[in-house]
């Protein structure tokens, strides 16, 4: 396999119209799923005519990605494809949850407040 650097601008669109779906539902717990994924740091390997510089890059290993969810990832062994679009649903709906998380935490950290306030008012 040859990995070729394509420069791409302008947009990247990924269809997405309700019109073309069925069976739409919500992810389930999420923050799972991700915290399962390795994001790893490496350097891909190059052939003799490639002059790209392909060190120090960031991303998944195909392999690792598909044993924690083998919807996202496509492909045979040695040209595995990752659908980033799905890490970026999974990415997404988790942070929805941690921010949910900080949104209870925030109430529960103000009702004790609230409580410790007036245990203090009936002390003095």
């Amino acid at each position: 396999m040859t990995i070729k650097t394509t420069l791409i601008t302008g947009k990247l669109n990924d269809t997405s119209d309700r019109a073309l779906k069925e069976n739409i539902s919500d992810l389930g717990d999420s923050t799972y799923t991700l915290n399962q994924l390795k994001p790893r740091k490496f350097d891909w390997k190059r052939d003799e005519a490639s002059n790209t510089d392909l060190d120090n890059q960031v991303g998944f290993i195909a392999q690792e990605v598909e044993a924690v969810n083998s919807n996202l990832v496509s492909g045979n062994e040695g040209e595995k494809v990752i659908y980033t679009i799905g890490l970026v649903a999974i990415a997404v709906k988790t942070i929805q949850e941690l921010s949910q998380r900080v949104a209870d935490r925030d109430a529960e950290i103000s009702a004790l407040e609230d409580r410790m306030y007036k245990i203090e008012q009936r002390l003095i």
